[in-house]
């Protein structure tokens, strides 16, 4: 800055010397210029880099939140499918949960009277809650709203829920020994502690 100062005195003392100074200035202009060009260039070529970044991390984190439906929709149809075959292989069990052809069995009574039926039954409740609570857990990545909106799919897999409930009072027997195990939500969910269930 001083440098100019200088030059910019001895052109208006000495006007003979503006040709001398008047290149001299071009020279710095230009030279200015030049920096500030390729200043710009970079500040421009790292701006566009930015939105380039930008646009990939939104594409990236899209990707994510779908690669977060799917698996969370691959773990609940992952234990539906289970349960299905957990009844291909033991079809004594599909009495106590499948059909309603025991409405007042007991595990009490199952206890005393066919100790391995009554493990195997305990063990498919258990099976069957767990399998319910993680659909509670989880519903909420793989149908959410923008994905369901009219929420049909999520009356479907309710409906389904709510009937198993109803079909098996051994599964609300089993809740209510081991209540402590589950949320509150995913108890009120299950409807087996309201009046008349």
């Amino acid at each position: 800055m001083q440098r100019w100062i200088r030059v910019l005195v001895r052109w208006i003392a000495n006007p003979y010397a503006k040709p001398i100074v008047s290149s001299w200035l071009k020279e710095q202009v230009n030279s200015v210029n030049k920096y500030e060009r390729w200043s710009l260039g970079i500040e421009v070529t790292g701006f566009i880099a930015v939105i380039i970044s930008i646009l990939l991390l939104s594409q990236q984190t899209h990707a994510q939140v779908e690669s977060l439906y799917s698996s969370s929709y691959a773990a609940v149809v992952d234990k539906q499918l289970s349960l299905t075959s957990i009844f291909i292989e033991k079809p004594e069990l599909g009495s106590y949960f499948l059909k309603n052809d025991k409405p007042n069995i007991d595990l009490k009574d199952l206890e005393e009277s066919d100790l391995n039926a009554y493990y195997q039954a305990i063990a498919m409740a258990d099976y069957y809650l767990d399998f319910f609570d993680l659909f509670h857990d989880q519903v909420s990545y793989f149908l959410p709203h923008s994905r369901d909106p009219k929420g049909e799919s999520y009356l479907g897999w309710e409906n389904y829920i709510t009937e198993s409930f109803k079909q098996s009072p051994i599964l609300c027997q089993r809740l209510a020994q081991v209540q402590d195990w589950y949320t509150p939500g995913f108890k009120e969910f299950s409807r087996c502690f309201q009046k008349g269930y």
